[in-house]
């Protein structure tokens, strides 16, 4: 039953011998029954975004075979759309609550307004006008906008190397790990380029350290 992987194994990564396989098998055994499919999906994304060529990508197999279980939209494409993006760019999103489960915000902005009419006339002051718009009701259904930072400004060449000392950089969680700490980077001048490349795997104390060295004395070690 497991023939058909093992001979798409050895044609895809052009892998010279058998063991090869069960090297990729043993490190990681989902590979046995994730569709072929769903793993030439994320060998064609990674060959491409990355520039591998057939050696490079058959390094990072055999190196961390691991990185098939990926998602490829909810993991794979959206940490190296960070890794490449521009550091000094921003987003900025705008969420709409849903109507059933804010109508109470609504009916408290009308509220507010209703309470400042009945001031006004017992204070003898001009009188405000109430007003129900769909644009004012609109601006009550929306949350505070949020903005995102940018990248980390890897060119890809940068990111292939990086890829390449340690696949399972791509395995970190993108908001748990990479992106704070590319974060903290950049708020103190310093680019993820110039990092050492097994910074992700530090402890959170071991890269505490290391930025305050860095800080400190503003030398990349």
């Amino acid at each position: 039953v497991y023939r058909p992987k093992v001979a798409y194994f050895l044609e895809t990564l052009q892998l010279e011998r058998k063991s090869d396989v069960s090297t990729i098998v043993s490190k990681y055994p989902p590979t046995l029954w994730l569709s072929t499919r769903n793993i030439q999906s994320k060998l064609d994304f990674l060959s491409c975004e990355l520039n591998l060529s057939m050696a490079d990508l058959r390094f990072m197999i055999l190196s961390y075979p691991q990185v098939l279980g990926l998602s490829l939209e909810d993991n794979l494409r959206p940490k190296i759309d960070y890794l490449l993006a521009d550091p000094t760019t921003t987003t900025t999103t705008t969420t709409a609550l849903v109507e059933e489960e804010n109508i109470e915000e609504v009916d408290l902005v009308l509220e507010e307004k209703q309470q400042q009419i009945s001031d006004s006339q017992e204070e003898g002051n001009e009188i405000i006008t109430l007003t129900t718009t769909e644009e004012e009701a609109a601006a009550a259904m929306t949350t505070t906008t949020e903005r995102v930072g940018g990248g980390a400004g890897l060119t890809r060449d940068e990111l292939k190397e990086f890829v390449l000392y340690q696949p399972a950089l791509l395995a970190y969680s993108l908001e748990k790990r990479i992106r704070p700490r590319i974060g903290k980077m950049t708020e103190n001048g310093i680019r993820f380029s110039y990092s050492p490349p097994h910074l992700m795997s530090m402890t959170d104390v071991k890269f505490n350290e290391w930025l305050t060295k860095q800080t400190s004395t503003w030398s990349i070690e």
